[in-house]
């Protein structure tokens, strides 16, 4: 029997799905809407998944797929797997479809798990948010930062974001020196002050996604020479450094050979920040070997379902 497998890597922006095959065949891919169910609500999350449920259904004659990774932005407790569990099972049910082994986590912990499978190490993501998680040689897996963009996400695009919004409104005040990141985040958002600009951030209006969006003027401007430009990227790569360090430590990994994988659009489109990170890392964990991966993540996932399907496989057949 040829079993079919379901990676799905969700965020707060867009979804996207895979259905394979036992010989890595792609027989469906979609891109949908966000599904951090903390950002976009339970009936946005499940507008999203019924609407592939339907498609992939297309794709499996039988009703069945065999095994199914969730890899979800916004699953950080065992509540919230339970629940986002609860609502896949309803949702893929009333389209006559049955997951036999369904796994709901966190998207990072989903892209560690698939990079490292059982070795020891550590995945650092800088997206719209930022995290890090490290595993030992037993397995165990802690992580560090992630916390949400309105604590604990330092050295993420919105955090970044922000930073550069910050120091545009310092730069008017006269609390810092002029930055070209004014005329650029102007620019990008189409306004024409600072005090629109003021506006924009405190109505209703904004938006988190777009501020993380600022990353890109944020590179340019470093590029270009500007001194508040390469300070703030500077300070991204000690909050990410400090992050990946506090979990080499914390698993007692600091010791040994240690592979960093980074991912996420800032540490692999942002080559300076990259840059500042390897050598910050490095100087605190010499044993740390910092990779950027070029892996997409729904690769990264499928590969995870792949592990997770062998080893239950393994398991029914003792």
């Amino acid at each position: 029997m040829n079993r079919r497998l379901l990676a799905v890597d969700g965020g707060g922006s867009k979804t996207a799905f895979s259905l394979r095959d036992e010989q890595e065949a792609e027989l469906y891919a979609a891109e949908k809407g966000g599904s951090n169910w903390h950002a976009v609500g339970e009936t946005a999350f499940r507008q999203v998944m019924e609407e592939a449920a339907a498609e992939l259904l297309q794709f499996c004659p039988d009703g069945v797929i065999d095994t199914a990774v969730f890899a979800l932005a916004g699953t950080d407790t065992p509540e919230d797997e339970t629940q986002i569990t609860e609502m896949l099972r309803d949702v893929f049910g009333r389209q006559n479809l049955m997951i036999r082994d369904l796994l709901v986590e966190n998207d990072a912990f989903s892209v560690l798990k698939g990079l490292l499978h059982d070795e020891p190490g550590v995945l650092l993501i800088s997206g719209t948010g930022a995290i890090a998680f490290a595993q030992d040689d037993e397995g165990t897996v802690i992580r560090a930062g992630g916390w949400g963009h309105r604590t604990g996400d330092g050295g993420g695009g919105r955090w970044m974001g922000m930073r550069v919004i910050d120091a545009v409104f310092r730069a008017a005040d006269g609390r810092e020196p002029a930055t070209a990141l004014t005329g650029k985040v102007l620019a990008r958002l189409r306004m024409q002050s600072v005090d629109e600009l003021c506006n924009w951030v405190n109505g209703p209006a904004f938006s988190g996604h777009t501020v993380a969006g600022l990353t890109r003027e944020l590179a340019i401007a470093a590029e270009e020479g500007d001194r508040t430009s390469i300070l703030l990227i500077e300070e991204a790569a000690e909050e990410l450094g400090d992050m990946t360090a506090a979990a080499i430590r914390r698993l007692g990994l600091a010791g040994q050979a240690c592979p960093v994988y980074c991912a996420g659009g800032n540490l692999q489109h942002f080559d300076r920040l990259f840059s500042q990170l390897e050598e910050k890392l490095t100087a605190r964990c010499p044993h740390a070997t910092v990779i950027c991966t070029t892996d997409a993540p729904i690769d990264v996932i499928a590969e995870r379902a792949r592990h997770h399907q062998s080893r239950h496989q393994s398991r029914q057949e003792e």
